[in-house]
């Protein structure tokens, strides 16, 4: 198995807080909040129909890094301004220390850890209906994405990133859904 499969399973092994403290070390802090203030603020009033993302917050897709918020192990969906809005998520929660960067299996990870952490509370719906689906599209079906316009390049990026074969992809694949399987074991939904 390769160093980068090791590295991911080391991240599956620790507790959630550990993990986000490895990887802020590993790609540094997020330089900037995740949405403009005032209008989150706008937006939280109903007074216009969707909050700005704040153009300094750096996603580093052209690294393959994508952003976590950290606090998804008390919210669900934070960057969606309709799961903001229905959860009525504090701007404190968007701001630059509340994020970390992540490729697609570190995403993956902190998400199965967070279901863990919360016994299914929280976690799995983003799991379950984009990351895992993403994780086993791209590297179990072999449906990468293709580049070929600047607003896809990202998606290919992400890809290379977080490559993993196929063999390496089903283990850690494994890994996960026995940990999941095994930590939420008679939790109830």
């Amino acid at each position: 198995m390769t160093e980068q499969y090791e590295e991911y399973q080391q991240l599956l092994n620790l507790d959630y807080d550990d993990a986000v403290q490895q990887l802020l070390t590993k790609y540094g802090a997020v330089p900037a909040d995740y949405f403009v203030e005032k209008s989150y603020q706008r937006y939280i009033n109903n007074e216009i129909k969707t909050p700005a993302k704040n153009g300094k917050v750096n996603s580093r897709t052209d690294d393959g890094l994508e952003i976590h918020h950290i606090m998804e192990n008390q919210y669900e969906d934070m960057g969606n301004p309709a799961a903001i809005q229905k959860q009525n998520i504090p701007f404190e929660f968007q701001e630059a220390q509340t994020l970390c960067y992540v490729d697609k299996w570190e995403h993956t990870i902190l998400h199965a850890l967070i279901a863990i952490e919360t016994k299914g509370k929280h976690g799995l719906p983003g799991l379950n209906t984009y990351l895992l689906p993403t994780i086993e599209d791209w590297y179990i079906d072999g449906n990468a994405p293709e580049s070929g316009s600047p607003r896809t390049q990202w998606k290919v990026n992400c890809y290379d990133k977080a490559k993993l074969d196929k063999t390496e992809t089903e283990a850690l694949l494994n890994s996960i859904k026995n940990k999941l399987d095994d930590e939420l074991k008679g939790v109830r939904f």
